[in-house]
């Protein structure tokens, strides 16, 4: 299958509710280093974000963009193809990936991975919403993008029409930027013991992790999912 970037306004709306390393929610100030498509072990394809925040990078895994039955995650396409407009790609410009290296984990080993090469070192911000649920009676935490502004603040909808920019950025900081999810039954008086639980380990450690600069794309670009 194809995807391709839409200007359409029903594809860029903006939608509701929704320095440093990240490992609460808030809207931060970031580099994309690179966005990966990666396919998981029962052949979905997820998208991993690598991001530098306050000089220090570290890599959100997910969300699901295609199911292992090949159903596009219509959430995940919005919030990839807003910020394909917020990274200046044009109506109908088809989102190819290629082949890259990167460093990745503790030991740094390279790594060779299937990335959009549109959205690499670009300087954005970027909502993220602190989740956590229950998995064999402990503890899951999730890092969840919730959206993406252009540097100066603007969303793709604001970009294209090039009025109110940072209006909706001004909105969820004031409603958004600060909530949390807790699913099972959890509360945060029971997060917050667990988090302190941990000891001064890496709460973040579940879904992130350092990497750095990429080297040169090896391959040319094809489609995100299939070769030409």
């Amino acid at each position: 299958m194809k995807l391709s970037v839409s200007k359409n306004p029903e594809a860029i709306k903006d939608t509701g509710n929704g320095g440093g390393l990240i490992n609460k929610s808030g809207i931060y100030d970031v580099k994309i280093n690179y966005v990966q498509v990666a396919e998981t072990k029962n052949g979905a394809y997820q998208l991993n974000f690598n991001v530098n925040s306050g000089g220090m990078d570290q890599t959100i895994y997910g969300p699901i963009l295609l199911s292992k039955e090949g159903k596009v995650n219509e959430i995940t396409q919005g919030l990839l193809n807003r910020l394909c407009i917020i990274a200046g790609m044009d109506d109908g410009q088809e989102i190819e990936t290629e082949t890259a290296e990167f460093k990745v984990g503790r030991e740094q080993k390279l790594m060779e991975m299937e990335v959009i090469p549109e959205l690499a070192d670009l300087e954005a911000k970027m909502r993220v919403q602190m989740e956590y649920s229950l998995w064999n009676n402990d503890v899951q935490e999730r890092k969840s993008i919730k959206a993406f502004y252009r540097e100066d603040g603007a969303t793709a909808a604001e970009a294209e029409s090039g009025t109110d920019i940072g209006r909706r950025l001004a909105l969820d900081t004031e409603k958004y930027a600060n909530n949390v999810t807790y699913k099972d039954g959890l509360t945060e008086e029971a997060v917050a013991d667990w988090i302190a639980s941990k000891s001064g380990k890496n709460s973040s450690s579940s879904n992130s992790s350092p990497a750095a600069t990429s080297a040169p794309a090896v391959s040319a670009k094809r489609p995100m999912f299939g070769k030409k």
